[in-house]
Order: structure tokens, then sequence, then C-alpha cells
């Protein structure tokens, strides 16, 4: 009886550990939002399903984006990835109801994951919105990142892709 209680015990266990190698691991997620990825978290599959379109109520949305790493001297000592990002409608008009929640950036099997996203306002943009973020991992330049954006329109929660978006550097 104690031998099959131990063996039921060891199979249970293997059959926990044994996880889809698929899901994003918070031991490589960069993020200051552990929370809200513990309960929305998506995995690789799902980032790399996402599209690099978005119809949504008659417009179409797509993503700009400029990654970097700042080396300039006199600068602070923060040289962590930053990106701008612009959320483009690409038929003109207003699309004012849309709003970025959040960002994953994708690089191989390692994902920063940010809600800290800060608005710009710039004049004229009324077919754009434009956002910047700060405080990444330290990932080497010259590479390529995918970026997948969280975007709520009308309670519901949308994503949006921009693929293969080089990281620069500034000296």
């Amino acid at each position: 009886m104690r031998l099959l209680i131990i063996s039921l015990f060891i199979i249970l266990l293997l059959g926990c550990s044994s996880g889809n190698d698929d899901e994003i691991h918070l031991s490589k997620l960069y993020s200051s939002d552990i929370e809200l990825i513990q309960a929305d978290k998506l995995t690789f599959s799902e980032l790399d399903l996402v599209n690099e379109e978005l119809n949504v109520n008659e417009k179409l949305l797509k993503l700009d984006t400029f990654l970097w790493r700042d080396f300039m001297p006199g600068n602070s000592s923060d040289s962590s990835l930053k990106m701008s990002l612009k959320l483009v409608e690409q038929y003109y008009t207003n699309f004012s109801d849309f709003n970025l929640e959040a960002v994953y950036i994708i690089n191989g099997d390692e994902v920063w994951y940010s809600e800290q996203l800060e608005k710009q306002e710039y004049q004229d943009t009324s077919s754009e919105s434009h956002y910047r973020l700060d405080g990444g991992p330290e990932w080497d330049t010259g590479i390529f990142v995918d970026v997948v954006a969280v975007i709520e329109f009308q309670q519901q929660r949308f994503y949006l892709k921009a693929t293969k978006q080089f990281i620069d550097e500034t000296h």
C-alpha cells in the first residue's frame, strides 16, 4: 500500500512538471507588471499568431516602432532598451477610441512585457497615436525582435504585431 501511494505521488509529480514548453515562463519575462502577467500572459504560439494588420470598426491599424539603447556620453548611465511606438490608422481617419494598453517585445525565448507606456502628444496626428517606453532589458543591439501591442477598443482586447524590428544604438 505504501509503495502504491509513493508511486501515485511520483506519477502525479511528473505529470504536473511536464508543462507546455510553449508557455512564457516568468523567469524569461522582463516586467514591472508581474501580477497582470500571471493572470493574462500569452504563450509564444499565441504571440506568433498575431497579425501585422488589424481591421476593427472599419479602421486598418499597423504598428511602426523604433527600438534603441542609448550609449551617448554624458547622458545618464541608463542604457536599457527604449522604444518609440506609433499606432497608425492606414486610411488616415480619427481613431481616438483605441488605447494602447501594453506591449510584448519578443527576443527569441525572452519577452519583455510592460504597461508603462507614455503617450506622446503631437499636433495634427489624428490618424496616429505615439507612445514611448523606457527601462527595458539590456539586450544586444543589432538584433531583430518582434513587438506585439495590446490594444483596447470598446472594452475588448486586440493584438497587433510588428515583426523583425531592429534594435539600434546611439553614441
